[in-house]
């Protein structure tokens, strides 16, 4: 199987590592689920409040290492639901002119002349004689156009671009130093093509989400899964495959130490209320990479003073967590070594087992720096929420997705939104590792069992949520914050968009 995986661009031991999570999980119970202790909240400490933070303290930490990281590969067929008897029209060789009029006048029945549409399909919503329109009309060019990837969709009646939307945006932050868009493959150059028709100084680059990023198809037995021809089946491993490619923006912008990662379909706009969200989260992250670096340093040259000193410059601003503080007698009595264990507790909830305290926590500290941006629950979210979970004997902060909890923590955690105050990250903001093995070589447990049907017959494969990897006190020195609701605008389908102008989003 080695030489066919390496055919398909694949790493023949990272597919193994997938193969072998598969059959122990269909061995054991299925894939892991993980007991709710408590979600994360403000009243807690599990969530940081950024209001908490001293304008002098952000101020002299501005983000200036910061690239913008956009998942931009996903495809609009979820988006452009009400399209598709259109697109499968269109894509039949048979379809005739009137099959494609008698879908338009079903279009208009239906308001599409108010959706935010590609030019060509919003004109032909528009035409008095359509029959005509669509007669000079090149269908191949129309059916592109149906099929764009949704990064190239309009979000707005005037036609402006998800794509183009996310370059004003932070062309507005003003700080980022570059622009990075993983896009769906052979597109590199309709996006650069895209984004060099928007005026920007931020330099913008495009990564092509390729085999490096996916799995393979396999039966409940863990063989692997073979098409008709004897081939393997490739499939996407889930958002979290995007972890590797984290040491690509720093090959890319030399100077990068964080990324900052939002939804090519999540809007906020350019105004001032967004802004300043998105300026204090960085500015949150940047402190706290920076202290975190000074601590690195210092344990490196065993300068325990200077590394206790710059735990204490966080540990007066955040806010105390009794979650997890425990039993103090048994911290160190150095005060150095315990300003050290305080903020590992307090801040990042790992908690150190004390074995071999210098060794821990220098162990502790190298982990990446992980700050992610929560919004607040209306009461019908669910999903990546913040909570505090038992990972074998002991508690950790994860961000959870709903599979990894079962159906009693579920109802009693996830769906009470008197406990699950907040969810979704819409704002990430994350340390650059320098390996792109880090998190799929850490991770044993957190990955999900995805089950499908295909081609007549049940597959499973592997699959990762990115935000659980980053969310993960295992894995990182995670931080959860509040961040304004305002900034979370999901477009998931077309009427989400329907009359909105760019005066909402735009000064």
């Amino acid at each position: 199987m080695d030489s066919a995986l390496k055919s398909l661009g694949m790493d023949p031991e990272r597919i193994r590592r997938h193969q072998a999570a598969i059959e122990n999980a269909y061995r054991s119970s299925g894939a892991p689920r993980f007991a709710i202790e408590d979600t994360c909240r403000l009243d807690n400490g599990g969530i940081q409040p950024l209001k908490g933070f001293s304008p002098a303290a952000n101020a002299s930490n501005a983000p200036r290492d910061i690239v913008a990281f956009v998942p931009a590969a996903g495809a609009a067929s979820r988006y452009s639901t009400p399209l598709f008897q259109l697109t499968s029209c269109l894509e039949s060789a048979d379809c005739s002119l009137e099959e494609i009029v008698g879908h338009m006048e079903s279009l208009k029945s239906e308001g599409a002349a108010f959706w935010p549409l590609p030019a060509s399909i919003a004109s032909l919503l528009k035409a008095e004689d359509l029959r005509a329109a669509l007669q000079s009309l090149d269908r191949h060019s129309l059916l592109e156009d149906l099929q764009l990837p949704k990064a190239l969709m309009p979000c707005v009646a005037e036609g402006m671009t998800f794509l183009e939307m996310k370059i004003r945006e932070h062309e507005a932050i003003e700080s980022l130093v570059g622009q990075l868009y993983v896009v769906p493959p052979r597109q590199s150059k309709a996006f650069l093509n895209a984004a060099a028709a928007v005026a920007h100084q931020i330099p913008i680059q495009v990564l092509e989400q390729g085999p490096d990023l996916s799995t393979i198809r396999f039966l409940p037995s863990g063989e692997p899964f073979r098409e008709a021809d004897g081939s393997l089946s490739p499939v996407p491993a889930g958002h979290g495959a995007l972890a590797a490619l984290f040491p690509e923006v720093q090959r890319i912008y030399p100077t990068a130490r964080s990324i900052f990662i939002r939804n090519i379909d999540n809007v906020m706009g350019a105004k001032d209320p967004a802004l300043r969200a998105s300026r204090d989260f960085l500015n949150f992250h940047q402190m706290i990479l920076n202290s975190i670096r000074t601590i690195r340093d210092s344990l490196s040259q065993s300068d325990w003073r200077s590394a206790g000193e710059a735990a204490r410059i966080i540990l007066n601003q955040i806010q105390a967590s009794p979650h997890t503080a425990g039993d103090q007698s048994t911290w160190p009595t150095c005060p150095e070594r315990r300003s050290l264990c305080e903020l590992q507790i307090r801040l990042f909830h790992s908690k150190p087992r004390g074995t071999n305290l210098d060794e821990e926590l220098k162990e502790l500290y190298s982990r990446p720096v992980n700050t992610l941006g929560q919004v607040g629950n209306t009461g019908k979210d669910v999903g990546g929420t913040p909570c505090f979970v038992r990972v074998g004997d002991a508690v950790e902060k994860l961000c959870i997705e709903v599979p990894h909890a079962s159906p009693e923590d579920k109802m009693k955690f996830l769906t009470d939104a008197t406990k699950a105050t907040h969810f979704n990250p819409v704002f990430v903001a994350a340390e650059i590792t320098r390996s792109a093995d880090y998190y799929a070589a850490r991770n044993q447990d957190f990955w999900l069992l995805s089950e499908k049907s295909y081609r007549g017959q049940k597959v499973v494969y592997y699959e990762t949520v990115l935000f659980e990897l980053l969310g993960n006190s295992r894995l990182a020195n995670c931080a959860f914050v509040d961040v304004p609701r305002l900034v979370f605008n999901p477009h998931k389908a077309l009427k989400d968009a329907i009359g909105v102008r760019l005066k909402r989003w735009l000064p």
